[in-house]
């Protein structure tokens, strides 16, 4: 209870304006190399986990899937937008 150093909580707010990646971890298919890189990831309370493995869970195919999908591949949505 109250203001002490047990009850500080910071929040940072910010846009990223560039990423610096080794070539190492770009594969043959331009793609990050996840398993690789094995980023951390938060899960709560003090767990983390990292990559160990990675899946493919490809959305159906109705007629909505085309909207859904941009973006998902990596290609650039303004592009697409502007044809």
């Amino acid at each position: 209870p109250g203001h002490t150093v047990a009850n500080i909580v910071h929040m940072v707010i910010g846009e990223v304006i560039g990423v610096h990646i080794r070539d190492e971890f770009v594969g043959e298919d331009g793609k990050l190399d996840m398993l690789k890189i094995r980023p951390l990831a938060r899960m709560g309370y003090f767990d983390y986990t990292s990559v160990e493995s990675i899946f493919e869970m490809a959305p159906g195919e109705d007629g909505r899937e085309a909207q859904r999908r941009k973006g998902l591949g990596g290609e650039a949505v303004g592009k697409q937008a502007a044809e």
